[in-house]
C-alpha cells in the first residue's frame, strides 16, 4: 500500500469512529429509562471511543513514519544504484564479471575498478544496480561453488579420457592467474599457436596438389580436443589405435613444461574454459539462454580472463543443479 492510499485509509477510518462516536451519543440521548443516567453512558461511550481513536491514530502515526523511513531508503538505495551506473558508464559491459568478482571474492581489491567499486556498495545497492541492468534473476550460489565447479572439470576430463587433469589438487595454477592479474591476455595465443595433428585425429582434411583427400597437420588445440573426443564417443579406429599414446591434455601439459610459469597458468585457464564449453553443451547448453553471459566485456587482462572462466564454471554449475 503506498502512502496515499494509507493516508487515505486513515482519514475514512477515523471519519466512521468519529461517526460512530456521533451516533452513540445520540442513541443515549435518546434513551427514555429513568434508570440509567444518559449523561454517564454518553460519557463512558465517549471515553472509549475517543480512546481508541486516539489509539488508532497513534498507531497510523507510526506506520506513515516508518513508511516515509522506507521510501526514503529506497529512494537513497536507487540514488546510489544510479550514481554508480553514471560513473561507470563506459564499463557497464564488465557487470556479468562485477558478478562473479563478488561471488568469487568480494573482498580482494581487483584491479580493474569496477570490480571493485561494484563489490564496495551494500548488498541492497548491488541488487539494484543488477535490476536497473536486467540482471535480476542472477543466482547467487553458496560457498563452495568453485571448488564444486572444479570437480565437474575434473570428471570430465577422467569421464574422456583426455590425460591426467592440470586441476586435480587444488587448481594451484588455474587460481594463480589472479597474481598475474595484470599480465596482458590475448586470445591469438590460443588460435595462433598450432600443434601437430600426430595421428589425424583431426575431422578436416584439404585436397593436395595431386588431388587426393590430406589431413590438416596442424591445428588449434581446441580442435585437437574436439576431435578426439568425437573420435572417442563414435569409437573410431584411429582412437582405438591411439588411445594408449596420446592424451590431448597431457599433449599440451608437455608443452607447457617448455614454457614460463606466466604461460602454464594461461593455458591451465584455458583448459578449465573449454572443459567449461564442453560440460555446458553435454547438458544440453550450446550458448543459448546461459544462465550468465560474458557479453560485450573485452578480455584484456588475466584477471578478466580468469573472472570469465569463473563465470563459465558458474554457468556449468547452475545448469547441473538445474538438473
Amino acid at each position: 500500500m503506498n502512502m496515499k492510499k494509507l493516508i487515505k485509509w486513515f482519514w475514512i477510518t477515523a471519519g466512521g469512529l468519529v461517526a460512530l462516536l456521533i451516533a452513540s451519543g445520540i442513541l443515549a440521548f435518546l434513551i427514555k429509562d429513568e434508570k440509567i443516567n444518559r449523561y454517564s453512558l454518553w460519557g463512558s461511550w465517549f471515553f472509549g471511543f475517543g480512546t481508541i481513536l486516539l489509539s488508532f491514530s497513534a498507531l497510523m502515526v507510526s506506520v506513515i513514519a516508518y513508511m516515509n523511513t522506507v521510501n526514503e531508503k529506497q529512494k537513497e538505495i536507487s540514488n546510489k544504484a544510479e550514481q554508480f551506473i553514471i560513473e561507470h558508464d563506459k564499463e557497464m559491459v564488465y557487470l556479468p564479471l562485477c558478478i562473479i568478482s563478488n561471488l568469487y571474492n568480494k573482498h580482494h581489491k581487483y584491479n580493474r575498478t569496477i570490480y571493485t567499486d561494484f563489490n564496495k556498495c551494500s548488498k541492497d545497492v548491488q541488487l539494484k544496480i543488477l535490476e536497473i541492468q536486467n540482471y535480476s534473476d542472477v543466482k547467487l550460489l553458496k560457498d563452495g561453488w568453485i571448488s564444486q565447479s572444479i570437480e565437474l572439470v575434473n570428471k570430465y576430463i577422467d569421464d574422456n579420457e583426455l590425460g591426467d587433469s592440470p586441476t586435480k589438487n587444488g587448481a594451484k595454477y588455474f587460481h594463480k592467474a589472479i597474481e598475474y592479474s595484470n599480465e596482458k591476455y590475448s586470445i591469438l595465443e590460443e588460435n595462433s599457436h598450432i600443434f601437430e595433428d600426430l595421428y589425424h585425429l583431426n575431422k578436416k582434411y584439404y585436397f593436395s596438389n595431386d588431388g587426393q583427400n590430406a589431413y590438416v597437420e596442424k591445428i588449434t588445440f581446441d580442435d585437437l580436443l574436439e576431435s578426439y573426443i568425437e573420435k572417442r564417443n563414435a569409437n573410431d579406429i584411429l582412437y582405438l589405435k591411439y588411445k594408449e599414446d596420446f592424451k590431448p591434455i597431457d599433449y599440451l601439459m608437455a608443452y607447457c613444461q617448455e614454457k614460463d610459469e606466466c604461460s602454464f597458468v594461461y593455458w591451465n585457464m584455458h583448459i578449465v574454459y573449454i572443459i567449461a564449453l564442453l560440460s555446458q553443451r553435454e547438458m544440453g547448453c550450446d550458448g543459448f539462454e546461459l544462465p550468465l553471459s560474458r557479453g560485450d566485456a573485452i578480455i584484456e587482462t588475466f584477471e578478466d580472463r580468469y573472472l570469465e572462466v569463473l563465470l563459465e564454471l558458474y554457468n556449468v554449475v547452475v545448469l547441473k543443479n538445474k538438473k
